[in-house]
């Protein structure tokens, strides 16, 4: 079983594109919000293309899972069909049952007690743009920074994602994949 796991793309499909061609043989893709759109003081980059990426998300083989950002709007269930605006899901993916929310609202002790309270091992959250992969009470904490505008690491950021294969989660950058950190699951 292999997973691929990104946030915060924000309209920027030729790095959407590239995670897509990583996560190409995945078996299932999570995004965790902030597709499409960003807030207006992030205006101005070169590969801002909202319906190039949707049709990226559309013409994907392998199922697609997807919460809503702070920056998302309700529009995408017009734009794809897999859109079902909600700020938490839950995906039982084998051997792995997994929470998905952009983690806009929720602190780490909240991710860790909606984690126990769906009984999953894995939660997985965006929002900050900075990749996070720990084990805390349990619960494995993912983060997969942004594929969009990152801001890891501080000095010259790259874009990251992330993909579970083989009982292991490991976040990288897109371009050199580049593994940043890498953690045993279960």
């Amino acid at each position: 079983m292999k997973i691929g796991i990104l946030s915060d793309s924000h309209g920027q499909c030729k790095a959407l594109a590239r995670a897509f061609d990583l996560m190409a043989d995945a078996d299932f893709i999570v995004h965790a919000g902030d597709i499409l759109y960003h807030p207006p003081r992030l205006y101005g980059y070169e590969d801002y293309d909202v319906i190039k990426c949707v049709e990226l998300i559309n013409s994907l083989k392998v199922p697609f899972i997807s919460v809503r950002g702070n920056c998302d709007s309700e529009v995408y269930t017009e734009l794809m069909p897999g859109y079902a605006e909600r700020e938490t899901t839950v995906a039982g993916v084998s051997p792995y049952k997994i929470v998905v929310n952009h983690g806009t609202r929720l602190n780490t002790a909240a991710m860790i007690s909606l984690a126990k309270d769906c009984r999953a091992e894995i939660f997985v959250s965006g929002h900050t743009h900075v990749p996070v992969l720990e084990k805390r009470d349990g619960v494995t904490l993912i983060n997969p920074g942004s594929t969009g505008i990152p801001r890891y690491p501080s000095a010259d950021p790259v874009p990251t994602a992330c993909i579970i294969e083989d009982g292991k989660a490991s976040i990288f950058d897109i371009w050199s994949e580049k593994v940043f950190f890498e953690a045993e699951l279960l």
